[in-house]
């Protein structure tokens, strides 16, 4: 089976990159790849054992020679323009990252200022919802919008499943939410695991400041208000556990934690953007994860899974494709008024009782090998991509 695989890779900074180039070695065994990325991003990835890369243009692109072409869709409108282009022209497997792709759009609009535009593509989507579209754009700019519950009602993700051949989601919540036709075929395959890192854990904790006989919880990935920063800084406020020290590492574009004084507050460690290797290492060192969403945009979690592959007892908000996790693995939180002492609580069993996360840790360790495996979801695509009618040949 020949693959055109349609996906940033390293060094484009992405959770999608990450998440193909782990993936990819396990898939070669099933398939020829070739990854197709933005001819315009600096610093070219090279050719692997596993696949080729190649920079697309339309011209160049022979979509003849491949049994099917699958197209990796995530919110990052830098990494992903490119192959939405693509999709107009060659119909093809959408693998979809995110439920609510406003983000993406929003871009869209703020790149090129298209205002117009982005109000007229809402209404022809949601034609019953025009109204209520113009009044609710009259009072807050779309940049606002995706990060809000209200993005659930306008999730613009009709165009992209429109050029769909078929459908690939991580959870039964992004699958179910989705306006496809009854024919088309689709599958759930859920985020894969991580081969935990070998890492130094004294040497790593060391270099972080955390003392011997200290606990370390950590937080990964973007930082959002999505991921509940403000309710996990105030549930430690006043939780009388002075060995707990929580790292939060991640890229914070609109500095959320600077508005929050989290570096002013003791035992808080902030890290911006590291490479992979580094932020593995860290989360391999922590005795905690931390990985809440709320609200949920349908999205999964490559950080999620890093943190139960290494057997961290980890809490995850109690919604959306989190909340379909086994209850053994994680600690849920439920997303409402009492979130803040439900994180506070946690953490305080979690930071007292060693047993209970070694016990924690062993369930989450297992289900990210057993569940979510890299072979077990390379397997699932290779069986499913197989097993689809031959693809369409370009669009006119």
């Amino acid at each position: 089976m020949r693959l055109a695989w349609f996906s940033p890779l390293s060094p484009q900074p992405s959770g999608i990159s990450d998440y193909s180039a782990e993936l990819l070695p396990e898939l070669a065994r099933h398939a020829e790849i070739d990854v197709w990325v933005d001819p315009s991003w600096k610093g070219m990835p090279g050719d692997t054992p596993s696949f080729r890369v190649r920079p697309y243009t339309a011209a160049s692109f022979p979509a003849g020679d491949y049994d099917q072409v699958v197209y990796h869709v995530g919110n990052d409108y830098a990494a992903h323009r490119y192959m939405l282009a693509a999709l107009e022209r060659y119909p093809g497997v959408v693998v979809l990252h995110d439920l609510v792709l406003m983000g993406y759009y929003a871009a869209w609009l703020d790149a090129g200022r298209r205002f117009p535009a982005f109000t007229e593509f809402l209404k022809r989507y949601y034609p019953r919802k025009a109204a209520w579209i113009d009044a609710l754009l009259a009072g807050r700019p779309p940049f606002a919008l995706w990060e809000d519950e209200l993005a659930l009602q306008l999730p613009m993700n009709e165009e992209v499943c429109a050029r769909a051949t078929a459908l690939i989601a991580h959870s039964r919540f992004v699958l179910d939410r989705l306006d496809l036709p009854p024919a088309m075929p689709r599958a759930i395959i859920p985020h894969h695991g991580h081969r935990p890192r070998q890492v130094d854990r004294g040497k790593v904790r060391q270099s972080l400041g955390v003392a011997a006989g200290e606990l370390l919880a950590v937080s990964a990935g973007y930082v959002t208000p999505g991921k509940r920063y403000g309710a996990v800084l105030g549930a430690l406020d006043g939780l009388g556990r002075p060995g707990l020290r929580y790292l939060i590492a991640g890229r914070d574009r609109d500095r959320l934690l600077e508005r929050l004084g989290a570096a002013q507050r003791p035992g808080v460690l902030v890290r911006g953007f590291a490479p992979l290797d580094e932020l593995e290492g860290w989360i391999a060192a922590a005795d905690i994860g931390v990985n809440l969403r709320n609200p949920t945009m349908g999205e999964s979690s490559g950080s999620l899974l890093r943190m139960l592959s290494n057997g961290l007892p980890t809490l995850v908000s109690d919604i959306g494709a989190f909340a379909e996790l086994p209850d053994g693995c994680v600690v849920k939180v439920p997303a409402d008024i009492d979130e803040r002492e439900t994180i506070r609580a946690a953490l305080a069993a979690l930071a007292d009782d060693a047993d209970l996360r070694r016990s924690l840790g062993r369930e989450a360790a297992a289900y990210a090998r057993e569940a979510c495996g890299s072979e077990r979801c390379a397997r699932l695509y290779a069986e499913f991509l197989a097993g689809l009618p031959a693809r369409p040949q370009e669009a006119p």
